[in-house]
């Protein structure tokens, strides 16, 4: 049973960000990535096996579980591509330090909106604990937010340094999700962020 939500409001982007803010930093209570069960991204299986860093979730229940299932669809890859983009992806990670946040995991525009009386909602989760740049990463992803969300968010919690490279880490989970669900174009676009996360310095 969901909540009934009016919406088709507007409201102010600035308390968008401060909520989501507020909501990652609500931690993991083990201190582990992932989630008491697993869920599903769109129509996608989706698993979240409780693991103690955030490099080696990544690599096996995200990176590594869409590869598979990319490659089950027709996905193929140059030789050696996915083994050296895992290793690339998880030196990455090792390098960044985060905590468990709290994450909807999905947070495209579509499943961001207003209440008509101007409160700011989210909605279809795919909910897990992890970093809390996965969601600022994927406002990006099809469009993005206002210039006003993000500079009030990251004055709420600044994002770290190199987030701009892991932007394309995590959301390249999304379009090999999206090659997987729809197929098309979407492969292309997801071997293009693999080069550019395998040809950037660290």
């Amino acid at each position: 049973v969901f909540e009934k939500l009016s919406l088709g409001g507007y409201g102010k982007p600035e308390v968008f960000a401060q909520k989501l803010a507020a909501m990652h930093q609500c931690t993991s209570s083990s201190g582990k990535f992932g989630w008491k069960m697993n869920n599903t991204i769109g129509a996608t299986f989706q698993p979240n096996v409780e693991t103690d860093t955030w490099s080696e979730f990544w690599d096996k229940y995200r990176l590594g579980h869409m590869l598979t299932l990319a490659k089950r669809e027709g996905a193929t890859f140059p030789n050696g591509m996915e083994d050296a983009l895992r290793e690339k992806v998880k030196l990455i990670l090792n390098a960044h330090e985060c905590v468990p946040s709290l994450v909807h995991g999905d947070l495209w525009s579509g499943n961001q909106a207003y209440t008509k009386e101007g409160d700011p909602v989210i909605f279809d989760p795919a909910v897990y604990y992890g970093d809390r740049e996965v969601d600022i990463a994927m406002t990006y992803l099809f469009g993005s937010n206002s210039a006003s969300f993000y500079s009030t968010y990251n004055t709420c919690w600044p994002l770290s340094p190199g987030h701009e490279l892991r932007k394309t880490v995590y959301n390249l989970y999304h379009i090999l999700n999206h090659y997987v669900l729809f197929g098309g174009g979407y492969l292309t676009q997801a071997q293009v962020m693999m080069n550019t996360i395998l040809r950037a310095p660290l």
